[in-house]
């Protein structure tokens, strides 16, 4: 294989990609692919001083390619050795170039409600590295957080929603997560001094058959084992103080089986486990009032005073309220005031509140408004608020409470173990690039007619004194 060094020449946002050193000779290359993590590379020949110069100054900037592949390899790693008996040699490593990701973070909170994955790794890339901008409440650096020259694109293929918040967390591991959980790949290709990130899906390759026949599987092994599998587990829940009735009793403390009777296994296909779990006995009911300073009313009746809101319907017998809000000026005073009424509207009873306390309505309230003041003097201003809310907490209806309670049996399950494995060969018979690929599914069959099926996870390419040699790797391996 002909290899190239390429420099990365960056002028603010943009950047420009460059070949300056040709490598065709060389002791050893190692060159691997992988599916959902970063690849990685090793080349080792003779060095001169002026690829060590260019090395050595252009380190953070340097790039390997190949003349008959677009995916790109990034320079991390450089040693020079001096030999006066073996000559000079030049070590570089490296990771495929999507490894920068690991350079970023997502620098501000991001949230996802039923988003494709797809669409979430898009955006996560875009917003952190390739196109950052400026945002409304979060004052970033976004002229140096780009990394050039990219772009992204997330393929055709449909890709499950998810509900997802980010917040700090290393861009590379995050999306690394999303591929995972999606069974994505993401490749990258050089073109046109453009490096393309590509999220793309393995496909499923039934005719490719890895077996002794084959002469392609050169060992197996399968393995049952049916011991300390659990698939009904009961779940044992005490209720708390405030719920204990006048005879001792209590009615949430509770044993819950999970999963239903009515799905579970009997004899001696079942196997039960026990496990002490806890459930919340109450309900929240949360309401962010964003418009609080401009008197949105949530009910009309009584009349609101410029700064109240409203919060009609949500006080049952036992109930209890929290209300917090966030202020633009001077909060250390600020108090609110909080006034119940019955479902006639009628006035019945007033209190009260700083910031964060949690209250208990009269059991005849089924409604309340609260007044935000500065000081004993006078109401805040519009532009003091900036944000508020209320929490409404009720007891849980005993049911709901059983069935979460049961869900918790869901971490104890497990079923019997069931897996093949092998070790494979790369003989001929099935062409690299053309009958599978990187990410594709394969079948699997030992000598006993115990069929499977293995996964791509990364395709090592060898060039060497000994030649030129390729090593598929495989995971997932599943019996079907």
């Amino acid at each position: 294989m002909t290899l190239y060094l390429q420099i990365i020449a960056v002028s603010g946002t943009s950047a420009e990609i460059f070949p300056v050193a040709v490598i065709d000779e060389f002791e050893s290359a190692i060159w691997v692919r992988r599916y959902d993590t970063p690849g990685e590379f090793e080349l080792y020949f003779a060095a001169n001083k002026e690829i060590f110069k260019l090395v050595k100054e252009n380190i953070g900037y340097l790039l390997v390619t190949r003349e008959d592949r677009q995916d790109v390899m990034y320079v991390e790693y450089v040693k020079l050795t001096e030999s006066a008996e073996n000559g000079d040699r030049i070590l570089l490593k490296g990771r495929s170039i999507d490894c920068v990701m690991g350079l970023r973070v997502i620098g501000y909170p991001t949230h996802f409600v039923y988003t494709p994955r797809s669409v979430v790794i898009e955006r996560l890339i875009n917003e952190n590295m390739i196109s950052p901008e400026p945002h409304t409440h979060y004052q970033l650096d976004t002229l140096h957080r780009t990394i050039a020259p990219f772009t992204f694109d997330r393929g055709t293929f449909t890709s499950s929603a998810i509900e997802r918040s980010f917040n700090g967390e290393n861009l590379l591991k995050a999306v690394g997560g999303l591929l995972k959980e999606g069974g994505y790949g993401l490749r990258n290709r050089l073109a046109n001094g453009v490096i393309a990130l590509e999220l793309y899906k393995g496909q499923n390759r039934p005719n490719v058959k890895f077996s002794p026949d084959n002469e392609n599987l050169l060992s197996s092994e399968y393995e049952c084992d049916i011991r300390g599998q659990c698939n009904t587990v009961f779940v044992y829940a005490e209720g708390d103080e405030e719920h204990v009735k006048a005879d001792g009793t209590n009615p949430y403390t509770v044993t819950g089986q999970y999963p239903a009777e009515n799905v579970q296994k009997s004899n001696y296909m079942r196997y039960e486990g026990f496990m002490t779990g806890s459930a919340d006995t109450t309900a929240t009911v949360e309401e962010s009032v964003a418009q609080w300073v401009q008197g949105r009313l949530i009910d009309g009746e009584p009349v609101a005073s410029n700064y109240a809101v409203y919060c009609p319907d949500y006080i049952q017998s036992g109930e209890k309220v929290s209300v917090t809000w966030t202020l633009t000026s001077d909060t250390e005073h600020s108090w609110g005031y909080v006034q119940f009424y019955n479902a006639r509207s009628e006035f019945t009873a007033s209190t009260y509140i700083v910031n964060g306390d949690t209250i208990t309505p009269p059991t005849s309230a089924t409604k309340f408004r609260i007044t935000l003041h500065r000081s004993i003097e006078s109401t805040l201003a519009p532009s003091d608020v900036s944000s508020a809310s209320y929490t409404a907490l009720r007891d849980r209806p005993l049911a709901e409470y059983k069935a979460a309670v049961a869900e918790q049996g869901a971490a104890l399950m497990n079923s019997k173990t069931d897996s093949i494995s092998g070790e494979t060969i790369e003989t001929g018979l099935y062409k690299l690039g053309t009958d599978y690929d990187l990410g594709d599914t394969v079948r699997v069959e030992n000598s006993y007619g115990v069929t499977g099926t293995a996964k791509v996870d990364a395709i090592t390419e060898v060039e060497d004194a000994e030649g030129y040699r390729i090593y598929p790797t495989f995971t997932d391996w599943t019996v079907v």
